[in-house]
């Protein structure tokens, strides 16, 4: 792997913020120094670098280096594993391990459980960009991920936000899938009424946070088993939940989207 942290100049852009992101492009000079065995030369003009690093899934990161023209993991991510089953998954390097935690959403306590993780993951730091009509399709791919794993890290910590709604507990199931890595299902069931729902949600390839219900999909039993026999091909925006969705999109949070379930 090149090193783009020697000794040579460098002029820095900073990009504008890309949901919790920041990319900052070093500019390298395109002609190799008289120097010929100087190791700090590197053979392209522009290199972002991913600020935090950017917990990734094996989709993400074969799309940045498919767009980039890379041929190894090692070129977008530091200490890649070679095996894909070697990799950590995303859920832990997202949330920690944490697999239970407590929200508040005004009066509403909800406990919310994660199954066993499935998406495998690398973390970029730093993406060649050897033609500058690369970066376009680079930050949307970033984008997406980043917004995934918003969405996902929201199952911890501490959630609170002010309400004037009638106290609620609930208990909510969250599962992620390696085949498909931008989708998490979720299975809520409400302890005082003892009412249950499952809800879909996917982000698109643009970046949005499209939802569905499991009565809008045809699942009658609300369990996540049922859930996961839904077709990813019926996932689509046409069929998603208008309102759902606008609310997952504002709030980027799972606690929030169940407190809407609740109280809707």
């Amino acid at each position: 792997m090149a090193d783009d942290s020697g000794p040579f100049s460098v002029v820095s852009h900073q990009h504008p913020l890309i949901h919790n992101l920041e990319l900052q492009f070093l500019e390298t000079s395109d002609s190799k120094p008289q120097d010929q065995n100087a190791d700090y030369w590197i053979p392209y003009t522009l290199v972002a670098r991913v600020s935090p690093a950017l917990p990734s899934c094996a989709l993400t990161v074969r799309a940045v280096m498919a767009a980039t023209g890379q041929s190894d993991a090692s070129s977008v991510s530091q200490d890649s594993p070679r095996l894909l089953e070697d990799a950590p998954t995303l859920e832990r390097l997202v949330c920690a391990n944490t697999a239970r935690t407590v929200h508040n959403v005004g009066p509403t306590k909800m406990q919310i459980n994660m199954e066993a993780p499935q998406i495998r993951a690398w973390s970029i730091c730093r993406v060649p960009i050897a033609h500058v009509r690369e970066i376009v399709e680079v930050v949307l791919l970033l984008r997406r991920q980043a917004v995934f794993n918003e969405l996902l890290g929201s199952c911890v910590g501490i959630t609170t936000v002010d309400s004037e709604s009638m106290e609620t507990g609930a208990s909510v199931t969250v599962k992620t899938f390696a085949n498909d890595p931008f989708r998490i299902d979720m299975y809520v069931q409400a302890e005082q009424t003892g009412v249950s729902m499952g809800v879909v949600l996917r982000v698109s390839e643009d970046s949005c946070i499209l939802a569905w219900t499991h009565q809008a999909l045809g699942v009658l039993d609300s369990d996540l088993t049922d859930m996961s026999n839904i077709p990813a091909a019926s996932l689509t925006k046409a069929t998603s939940h208008a309102v759902l969705s606008k609310a997952a999109a504002i709030s980027s949070s799972i606690p929030i989207i169940v407190h809407w379930l609740l109280t809707h």
